[in-house]
């Protein structure tokens, strides 16, 4: 059986690694420098006219310029015969959850490894936020660990600036992340901004605090109450408390920014 893989100049595609909606991400082997690489090929139905190409290019551009060891690096990008790629840096290590297990994480972290999981992905998230750019697709498939123990906030294809209509990479819609990590305004009808990034990840902490999602991996709905959280032990001491204000129902009772959490944590 002959692979049907896409062919990129300068990239040897070695297999699939996820095929989602609107992009298809293969390991690859970057010929030039011998390194493996995570090569993300956008569907051709994706690029409907120029319009839709020269969004693509800009925002992708906005993504490449992104320069923070919490957020996973794009190494190049450019485009071949009508096929748009970017090559991502490859993370060799699983997600906090394989993305076909459907379930929650089933285990508490321990209070340093959830300590630092808060601090990585609250750093990582304010960068974003800094420059404008909204998430909008954090969930544990998307948040993975480096060698060193600290961790790397993934799927970025989904990224938006909150000022612009167009979406980046991803097509049309509010959200088109999970739904048990959407947060409750997506179910009033209201527009999803920089608070809904904030408690998406306020439910990823609540499990690496309890070990289950607070709606049993069922959406959340308009009007969700935080469950009570068991005190943590130091570091983490401070991080229940601030879970639950994550996870209010009305995004003006959050945080301000994953900056004021972070100054809450130290």
């Amino acid at each position: 059986m002959v692979d049907n893989f896409p062919e990129i100049p300068g990239y040897e595609i070695k297999r699939v690694l996820e095929d989602g909606m609107t992009n298809t991400i293969y390991e690859a082997l970057a010929t030039a420098s011998d390194s493996t690489v995570a090569l993300k090929v956008l569907k051709r139905s994706e690029i409907t006219d120029i319009r839709s190409l020269e969004r693509i290019r800009r925002e992708i551009r906005v993504l490449s310029e992104l320069d923070h060891p919490g957020i996973r690096r794009i190494l190049n990008r450019g485009e071949d015969r009508g096929q748009v790629w970017i090559a991502m840096e490859f993370l060799v290590h699983r997600p906090l959850r394989e993305k076909e297990s459907g379930g929650p994480l089933g285990q508490k972290f321990s209070a340093e490894s959830v300590f630092r999981l808060a601090k990585d992905c609250l750093s990582a998230l304010d960068e974003l936020h800094s420059r404008n750019i909204l998430h909008r697709n954090i969930k544990p498939e998307n948040v993975f660990a480096r060698p060193d123990g600290s961790h790397v906030l993934g799927g970025l294809d989904l990224a938006k600036d909150p000022e612009s209509s167009a979406m980046a990479l991803s097509g049309t819609g509010w959200f088109l992340g999970s739904m048990a990590y959407a947060p409750p305004e997506l179910y009033r009808n209201e527009p999803i901004s920089f608070p809904g990034d904030i408690f998406s990840l306020g439910l990823v902490l609540f499990e690496a605090l309890t070990g289950c999602h607070p709606s049993d991996m069922e959406p959340v709905g308009p009007d969700f109450e935080c469950p009570q959280i068991p005190a943590a032990l130091p570091p983490a001491e401070r991080l229940p408390g601030l879970v639950r204000q994550m996870l209010k129902a009305d995004p003006k009772a959050r945080p301000a920014s994953p900056a004021v959490i972070l100054e809450s944590l130290s």
